[in-house]
């Protein structure tokens, strides 16, 4: 179910979205003995926690959807016209794999993904 969702809310969340669009780099590699291991920007970090505070990342069954996610990630030119929901899907699905598997938004960002997916967001 798509939590409830206001302009004012999303409002918001788009002050965090501009500042991570500003930043040179999202993330940094960083080693420890042989382990190397991502930091996220701050302030990307600081939207991810506001994003799940707000419900934008939401509960809902994001394992099922990973083929509709993969399409979205394939063809970029999907996410122009991607709606809310949309939005709300996949970074609540980013959110998770990322939880599971850490590098995964690394990979987002490296292919371009999500910075279109927060150009969108801006744009709604």
């Amino acid at each position: 179910m798509l939590s409830d969702f206001d302009a004012a809310t999303l409002s918001e969340l788009k002050q965090y979205v501009a500042r991570v669009l500003a930043l040179d780099s999202w993330y940094t590699r960083e080693q420890f003995e042989e382990i190397e291991f991502i930091r996220l920007a701050d302030d990307l970090y600081a939207l991810l926690d506001e994003m799940r505070v707000r419900d934008f990342i939401y509960d809902f069954d994001w394992m099922s959807w990973g083929k509709e996610a993969d399409k979205y990630i394939d063809k970029p030119e999907l996410l122009e016209k991607a709606d809310l929901n949309t939005l709300q899907r996949l970074m609540t699905a980013h959110s998770r794999n990322e939880s599971l598997r850490d590098g995964h938004l690394a990979e987002m960002i490296d292919n371009g993904h999500l910075r279109l997916l927060f150009h969108r967001m801006m744009a709604l």
